[in-house]
């Protein structure tokens, strides 16, 4: 009996010793897993240079934390070059990835030095320069390093800056009124350095263009004769240029000369005024008026002024002395005449006139419109017929179903309306009529009259009701999205939204004309919310008030260039990887327990 104990706490001793190396085993494994979970985020973390923070944190001196250098910034071209104002602007690309821009300078010959440092903006203008040639190139820095652009260069080439023994210097142009537009140009250089000299003009008030002249391989001045065309002010400079393993370039003095016409001959005179000769016959019965009128020395045209009755105006201008006005009508006109060239013109010639009068004859039947609208509503006929020639005045005639024709009107017009009929079919007729007689009947046109009673006046618009602005599920939002449900009220035509942030004033923010809308929030806080209901009759009274937090404090940033594919299939590689070890411990732990 004592065996079979002490046999039985030898096997109990070895299972527990089993058992705790079971356990040992699982933490073992559970310990990798956990590993290898943690490696696979870094991992993504370093792939895609993610950037984490919560609220304001991030690094320790404010910048986000780049898991590589920024992108290399471009600097543009500098413009203008020559630069004359010794104000340099310069701009390039946005850096990714980036904490601040160093702005690096030099001048021809010397060494590198920042002149802007610490730059979070796209742009710099220096204007601590003198004459001489520029270089500069943008530093892009960042928590990994910097990058730099390429250089670029411009010649700073202020005349107002004192000359050296390089600028040339213009002599003053004689004569300073050029009235054959030949210009005389000459300069002097002190240097005997061998160089290249280039001529630069401009007409005052406008801007240096391109050079008009090129001289090379120049030891001294030089000489050029300039020829203008157009009349105005011009200046002129003279550009040297030393050849010094680089482009440098000095800028002279400036000279102005005026290019002038010469003196013109005298004008001639003005000339005197015509004489209109009478107009044959003093009464006309075709419409066609034959003037005519004496020729004027000096005289290269004449204007023709005619009144019907009132004041004279311009009719035509003419370079012979005759002229016939046509197409007139019955009336009494009058003509008079000026003379005048290009210096002047002359007084009024005398005064003729004439008498328009055309033989009447009996004039024809008119046309009479069709009447609208057919049926009419209102007992108000509009009645219209075109102009008859020779017409002085119109019969309008009428008749009701049934009955016989009489005249209601006589107008000198082409149109009537025939007021105050009833219920009934109508017809209308019109003769034209002068001294001479009278027309034939128009046409006949018709029209029925059917009086449509009004509608009874719509009811009155009343204040719409207070409507119930919905609670907000939930009341704690962190997206900044807001959205407010009411209840739809009969009558309403819109509704205003007022809002209160953190207890302050409540002011409106929109109306719109349906039972919700969403506010975008963009700062942190408790908003309260009221409706009021809108027509023509006036706003509801205030809707009860609902109030919702706005928190938006976690966010998270993704560099540019990773797009959320690539996020998304290294994750799953990562959760693959951690589903694989477990099936691995399950089958590790499943022979543990056969064994």
């Amino acid at each position: 009996m004592s065996k079979i104990k002490k046999y039985s706490k030898s096997a109990f001793k070895i299972s527990k010793d089993i058992a705790k190396k079971s356990i040992k085993r699982r933490i073992i494994l559970a310990t990798i897993i956990l590993v290898v979970i943690i490696v696979g985020v870094v991992s993504v973390i370093n792939l895609t240079g993610f950037a984490i923070y919560v609220g304001n944190g991030g690094s320790s001196n404010g910048y986000v934390e780049y898991s590589s250098l920024p992108s290399t910034p471009t600097l543009n071209t500098i413009s203008p070059n020559p630069d004359l104002d010794n104000t340099i602007s310069l701009d390039w690309s946005d850096s990714l990835r980036l904490w601040y821009y160093n702005v690096w300078r030099k001048v021809s010959g010397g060494s590198w030095s920042i002149v802007k440092r610490g730059a979070t903006s796209s742009s710099f203008i220096d204007t601590d320069v003198e004459n001489g040639l520029y270089y500069y190139k943008i530093e892009s820095v960042n928590n990994i390093g910097d990058v730099f652009s390429g250089y670029k260069s411009v010649q700073i080439a202020n005349p107002d800056f004192p000359l050296s023994s390089r600028n040339a210097y213009l002599e003053e142009i004689i004569p300073s009124v050029s009235l054959s537009g030949e210009i005389s140009l000459v300069w002097t250089v002190e240097s005997g350095v061998v160089h290249t000299d280039n001529v630069f003009r401009r007409i005052v008030g406008g801007s240096w263009g391109n050079r008009i002249k090129t001289f090379n391989v120049v030891t001294g001045g030089g000489s050029y004769m300039d020829t203008i065309n157009d009349f105005g002010i011009y200046e002129y400079k003279i550009e040297t240029v030393f050849w010094e393993g680089y482009d440098r370039s000095y800028y002279s003095n400036e000279q102005s000369v005026e290019v002038a016409q010469s003196e013109p001959p005298p004008p001639p005179p003005i000339p005197i005024a015509p004489v209109l000769n009478s107009i044959i016959p003093s009464t006309d019965t075709d419409g066609n008026i034959d003037l005519s009128w004496n020729s004027i020395t000096h005289a290269t045209s004449y204007d023709i002024y005619k009144s019907t009755g009132g004041s004279f105006s311009l009719l035509q201008n003419v370079i012979s002395t005759s002229f016939t006005d046509s197409g007139l009508i019955d009336g009494t006109y009058r003509y008079k005449i000026k003379a005048k060239n290009a210096d002047g013109t002359s007084g009024f010639s005398n005064e003729k006139s004439v008498t328009v009068q055309f033989p009447l004859p009996v004039p024809i039947a008119p046309v009479l419109n069709s009447i609208t609208p057919d049926p009419d509503i209102d007992g108000d006929i509009d009645l219209s017929w075109n102009q008859v020639s020779g017409a002085t005045e119109y019969n309008i005639y009428r008749k009701i179903s049934g009955g016989s024709y009489t005249r209601i009107a006589r107008i000198s017009g082409t149109s009537y309306i025939d007021y105050g009929l009833t219920d009934g079919n109508y017809y209308y007729k019109v003769k034209a009529i002068n001294i001479e007689g009278s027309s034939l009947d128009s046409n006949v046109v018709s029209v029925s009259i059917s009086i449509l009673i009004p509608p009874p006046p719509p009811p009155p618009v009343v204040i719409p009701s207070v409507p119930v602005l919905d609670p907000f599920i939930p009341n704690v939002d962190i997206d900044g999205i807001v959205t407010l449900t009411w209840t739809a009220i009969s009558g309403a035509e819109s509704y205003k939204i007022y809002r209160s942030k953190d207890g302050g004033t409540y002011e409106i923010i929109t109306t719109v004309n349906t039972s919700s809308y969403t506010d975008i929030i963009l700062e942190d806080g408790i908003y309260i919310y009221k409706i009021k209901a809108s027509n023509t009759a006036g706003d509801s009274d205030v809707s009860n008030w609902e109030a919702v937090q706005v928190n938006t404090a976690i966010t998270t940033t993704i560099p540019s260039g990773i797009n959320q594919t690539t996020i998304i299939v290294i994750l799953v590689v990562v959760v693959i990887i951690g589903i694989s070890v477990v099936v691995i411990i399950q089958k590790f732990s499943k022979k543990t327990k056969i064994n």
